[in-house]
C-alpha cells in the first residue's frame, strides 16, 4: 500500500481538483485526502476542494504548521481550520538526530529564532559574509566540499552561474 501511495497517490492540490472535476479521480466514503504543507494552500483552493469532497464522505486531513509562511495568494485556511477545530501538535522532533539540532528546532517552533540561529552559529553551521561575492564564494566552496551531499540555493540565475563556476 505504501508503494502504491508513493507512486500513484501524490497530487498537487490543483491537480487533484482537476482530476476530481474531470472524473479521473473519484472520492468516496473510504477516501482519505491528506494535504501536507496545508499552510501553503490558499483560500480558493481549500474552498474548491472542500466543495468537491463534501458530499463524497471522504475525510480531509490538513497537515502543516500555522506559524510557517502561508500561501502567497489570499487566505489561510489551515489557520482558520485549526482555530475552529481540535488540532494535534507534534511535540517530538524526529528529523534531527543530534540533540542541539532538536533543541534548535524546538526553539524555532516556539518562535525563538534568535536562539535557533545562535545554536547553528555556535556549531559552525552558519556563515555570514559582508559582501555578496564573498557569500557566493563560501557557498560554492561548501557545496563542492560536500561532494553531492548538500544543496546550494541561490536567488538568481547569475548567482547559480557564479556558484557553479
Amino acid at each position: 500500500m505504501a508503494a502504491e501511495l508513493e507512486s500513484e497517490g501524490k497530487y498537487s492540490v490543483d491537480r487533484m481538483i482537476i482530476q476530481i472535476k474531470s472524473g479521473k479521480l473519484a472520492l468516496h466514503n473510504n477516501s482519505v485526502v491528506l494535504i501536507d504543507e496545508a499552510g501553503k494552500m490558499h483560500r480558493d483552493q481549500a474552498y474548491e476542494l472542500f466543495e468537491l469532497t463534501k458530499n463524497t464522505g471522504a475525510k480531509i486531513i490538513l497537515v502543516g504548521d500555522t506559524r510557517q509562511m502561508s500561501a502567497v495568494r489570499a487566505g489561510d485556511p489551515l489557520d482558520l481550520v485549526a482555530k475552529a477545530n481540535p488540532a494535534a501538535e507534534i511535540r517530538a522532533i524526529r528529523r534531527q538526530k543530534i540533540d542541539w539540532m532538536r533543541e534548535a528546532s524546538m526553539n524555532a517552533q516556539a518562535g525563538a529564532m534568535d536562539k535557533m540561529l545562535a545554536a547553528y552559529g555556535e556549531h559552525g553551521k552558519i556563515a555570514i559574509a559582508d559582501k555578496k561575492a564573498d557569500c557566493v564564494r563560501e557557498v560554492a566552496a561548501a557545496w563542492k566540499k560536500a561532494d553531492g551531499d548538500a544543496v546550494a540555493l541561490a536567488a538568481t540565475n547569475s548567482d547559480v552561474t557564479a556558484i557553479n563556476a
